[in-house]
């Protein structure tokens, strides 16, 4: 018993004494609590908040390793359980679609799930999530001795998320058990700590959307025939996003009276008075920023049959996130105005939020909402 007693406590002298020499000694000293290992632990940000629909790479999980070893601790596993609850009241989290209300999987909203470093830089995946709503990563990065590093997990967001008319939260957890490292020997290494402490961070899913509305001005005017660059119309855009808006699309409908009541607007030619066509008396219509006229777009001609005039494939039509945009349509009104011995009333106006198209920085469309116009309230009336 003596021997072994000093042959032990000879052991924790070398230990107390020495730096790690060995391996060996490295395992000795973790059987004291004190050998290399690795620290897991919740980062300060990502913080709870939105849930971006559609997005790319967007954090939901921040998260701290500490390798405590002489040497650099190399991860080589990571596993992440998720939580969705797909009705909107954050009261439910499931781990599975079976405890979910519509029956949803965590998968049907976000995909390409990546781990990055503090740089952004990938480390791990990209990795889809499992049917019981994990995501599983068996690449391999390397901790420096005696560092701490902090990592994020960063997913796509789907544009089916939102379903069933609710917004979904969403959350993703770690614990020690779901870290695998080794030493630089190739040992494996105790794991500690965990990164949500009983508290997940939960985001809630929210759709960039684009609002267009019928702006201040310009407003109906009697305007002689002939005139060139007429306002027929003002259409305020607002980015109700965490990114800018770019609107690269805008179908506008045109409304004719051709008898000089203004009460029969008509969007086709087979339902005016004289049987005429919105195109005989405007033309060169094109769309120009208020406070910036530079920006516009080319001149387009209006459809002689259904009165529609098309803008595609523009550029540099953005709005700021949360901010507001006034464009005005502007076009000469021909000189053959004022036909058969009557005025005409001419409008302009979006019939349908699926008339413009917008994306959000990341490229992605998003939701468009509201009409302009659509019951003239904005008319030029042609002048002799």
């Amino acid at each position: 018993m003596k021997s072994k007693f000093l042959i032990a406590f000879a052991a924790i002298l070398v230990v107390g004494g020495l730096t790690y020499a060995s391996t060996n000694s490295e395992s000795l000293m973790g059987a004291f609590g004190v050998g290399p290992k690795v620290v897991l632990s919740l980062a300060s940000s990502p913080v709870s908040g939105e849930l971006v629909v559609p997005s790319s790479d967007q954090q939901v999980l921040g998260f701290k390793l500490q390798c405590k070893s002489r040497g650099a601790c190399l991860v080589t596993g990571l596993e992440f359980q998720g939580f969705l609850d797909d009705d909107g009241n954050a009261s439910s989290l499931a781990s599975s679609s079976a405890s979910t209300t519509h029956g949803t999987r965590l998968s049907d909203y976000v995909d390409d799930v990546k781990v990055v470093d503090s740089s952004s830089n990938v480390v791990a995946g990209p990795e889809s999530v499992s049917g019981s709503f994990t995501v599983t990563f068996n690449d391999s990065f390397s901790i420096p001795a005696n560092t701490t590093s902090t990592y994020y997990l960063v997913l796509d967001t789907d544009s089916g998320a939102y379903a069933d008319g609710d917004a979904e939260n969403i959350a993703f957890a770690i614990r020690s058990s779901q870290v695998v490292a080794e030493d630089s020997s190739g040992n494996s290494m105790t794991i500690q700590g965990q990164a949500n402490g009983g508290k997940l961070v939960q985001f809630e899913t929210s759709q960039d959307s684009l609002t267009v509305s019928l702006a201040s001005s310009p407003v109906s005017d009697t305007v002689v025939k002939g005139t060139s660059d007429v306002p027929f119309v003002g259409i305020t855009f607002t980015c109700n996003a965490t990114t800018d808006c770019l609107v690269t699309d805008v179908n506008i409908q045109g409304y004719l009276d051709d008898d000089g009541n203004s009460s029969s607007f008509v969007s086709s030619a087979s339902g005016t008075t004289h049987a005429t066509s919105l195109s005989a008396y405007v033309s060169a219509l094109y769309l120009a920023n208020a406070d910036d006229p530079s920006i516009d777009s080319d001149n387009e001609s209006v459809n002689s049959s259904t009165f529609a005039v098309s803008f595609s494939g523009m550029t540099d039509f953005v709005i700021a996130a949360g901010t507001s945009e006034r464009f005005i349509l502007m076009g000469d009104l021909s000189s053959s105005a004022y036909a058969n011995g009557d005025a005409e009333n001419i409008a302009f106006g979006v019939a349908s939020a699926a008339d413009v198209t917008a994306e959000n920085a990341d490229g992605n469309s998003i939701v468009v909402t509201g009409t302009v116009n659509t019951e003239p309230m904005v008319v030029i009336t042609s002048a002799n």
